[in-house]
């Protein structure tokens, strides 16, 4: 017998019986997933496509005989709790399922029979099929037997033996990864890979494989290993080819960050230089830094740069520019405090200056006498 579930991954979601039902495998299916069971091969969703169902995806018992290799008669569809007549066709080989109450307002359960004993009956719960359960004699609220043509055809049993260990793999709590691999095994025939990779658990019977999985792992010893020497130089190429075209791409992208960067140096630098231009175009040129000051001290004023150079042209007049210059200079003026200065007491300092000046010509005058003498 399989153990197959209602919930499993692969059709526990999918709807069946009438056209445009929205019952479920997993809510509704323990009916279809027992026919299954008894089956070596069928699954869910195979005897819902062989059966025919009423509204409510309540099946419709004698459609049964539609599975391969099952006959069913009306008369062994059983309505009461009649423990006798259900262990009668159990000891007369039949196949069958027997129905529960699973509680108010809740509907029918189905499980598919293995045995009885006298306090109740073996079964395969298709909620929880990986262990028997045993269901007492007063729960039960009827029956369903048939007889069953198993086939002896080698590839019907590999895809039993497949599907039963697809099952138990899916509903054992390996990790994604390994449940991938697993099932990827199975189809691959490659059971010593399962063995050696699923650990020992009791939930897996791995003892009804290990006479197949030693033949099909010896098969896979004795078969030569591939030489792949070509595959793998042209997948090198390939990879080397596309590193290289993606290393290419992030240069131009470097370059041309590089570019622009350099763009962006020269514009400020150019930008920097023009206006350094165009200020040292609007101060006169070849002046002392005292002058210069002066200038802009008129020209930054209501004066204006004229009267700026008015000024110097009456101190260079004087022949006291550069003493005026280094006056103005070591003290402590600002160009506001300069022209301030030059407006107010300009022609006052210029008398003073000249006086200087004069005085200094007598000095030397009165030291030429007396050398002459």
């Amino acid at each position: 017998m399989q153990r197959l579930s209602q919930y499993d991954n692969r059709w526990k979601n999918t709807k069946f019986g009438t056209p445009g039902s929205p019952l479920t495998i997993a809510g509704y299916g323990c009916t279809i997933t027992s026919l299954a069971n008894h089956s070596d091969n069928f699954t869910p969703l195979d005897v819902a496509d062989f059966c025919d169902f009423v509204p409510d995806a309540n099946l419709i018992w004698e459609s049964i005989s539609k599975i391969p290799g099952f006959s069913f008669n009306l008369a062994d569809r059983i309505w009461a709790g009649d423990i006798g007549a259900i262990r009668q066709r159990i000891d007369n080989g039949m196949k069958g399922m027997i129905e529960i109450q699973q509680g108010t307002n809740r509907p029918m359960h189905w499980l598919a029979v293995l045995s009885y004993s006298e306090g109740g009956f073996v079964c395969v719960d298709p909620l929880n099929p990986l262990t028997d359960t045993i269901i007492p004699n007063n729960r039960i609220t009827g029956g369903c037997f048939f007889t069953v043509q198993n086939s002896n055809n080698s590839d019907n049993n590999d895809i039993m033996l497949k599907n039963n260990l697809k099952q138990q793999i899916d509903n054992h709590p390996f990790d994604a990864d390994t449940r991938k691999a697993l099932l990827i095994a199975v189809d691959n025939d490659d059971m010593g890979y399962i063995i050696a990779h699923s650990g020992a658990n009791p939930r897996l019977e791995w003892d009804k494989w290990k006479d197949k999985a030693e033949t099909l792992q010896k098969q896979i010893d004795d078969t030569p290993a591939k030489d792949c020497t070509v595959e793998v130089e042209t997948a090198v190429e390939i990879a080397e080819s596309n590193m290289k075209v993606s290393i290419d791409n992030l240069s131009k992208l470097v370059e041309a960050e590089r570019t622009k960067n350099v763009a962006l140096e020269i514009a400020k630098n150019i930008e920097i230089a023009n206006l350094q231009k165009e200020k040292d175009s609007k101060k006169p040129e070849g002046l002392p830094i005292w002058q210069r000051s002066i200038f802009d001290a008129f020209r930054n004023g209501t004066y204006g740069a004229g009267g700026a150079v008015a000024f110097f042209g009456v101190l260079e007049a004087a022949g006291v520019t550069n003493l005026f210059g280094d006056f103005l200079v070591e003290g402590n003026f600002s160009q506001n405090s300069l022209a301030t200065l030059v407006l107010s007491g300009g022609m006052l300092l210029l008398g003073y200056m000249q006086e200087l000046q004069k005085n200094q010509r007598k000095q030397n005058e009165t030291l030429d006498l007396s050398k002459n003498n």
